[in-house]
C-alpha cells in the first residue's frame, strides 16, 4: 500500500509543479501583453511612447494597471519601447513595439 502511494506521489508532484510554473508564466505574459497594448494606445493618442509608471501612471487610462509580476519599461524613445517581466518562476519575457507576442529573454 505504501509503495503504491509513493508511486502515485512520484507521478503527481512533478505534474503539479509543471502546472504551477505554466500558470506563473501565463500570468506574467498576460500582464506584459496588457502593458504593450496600452503602450500602443498611448502612442496613438500622444504620438510617443512612455516609460512613466509613476502615480498615477499614464498607461492606466489606456487599460494597464501594474500588477504582479511588475512590468518594466526600458529603451523607451518616442518611436520605440521594450517592456519586460520576470515571472514568479524566474522566466523572463519581453515585448517591443514590433512584437505581437511575448518573447523569451530580457530586452535586447
Amino acid at each position: 500500500m505504501v509503495i503504491i502511494i509513493g508511486i502515485l506521489m512520484g507521478i503527481a508532484v512533478p505534474v503539479y509543479l509543471n502546472q504551477r510554473v505554466g500558470a506563473q508564466d501565463a500570468a506574467a505574459k498576460a500582464n506584459l501583453r496588457q502593458a504593450a497594448t496600452a503602450e500602443q494606445a498611448f502612442r496613438t493618442a500622444n504620438d510617443a511612447y512612455t516609460d512613466n509608471v509613476g502615480n498615477p501612471p499614464p498607461l492606466r487610462a489606456f487599460g494597464f494597471n501594474q500588477g504582479v509580476p511588475a512590468v518594466n519599461f526600458a529603451n523607451v524613445t518616442g518611436t520605440t519601447f521594450c517592456a519586460s517581466v520576470t515571472s514568479q518562476s524566474n522566466a523572463v519575457f519581453h515585448m517591443n513595439q514590433d512584437d505581437g507576442v511575448p518573447v523569451n529573454g530580457p530586452c535586447p
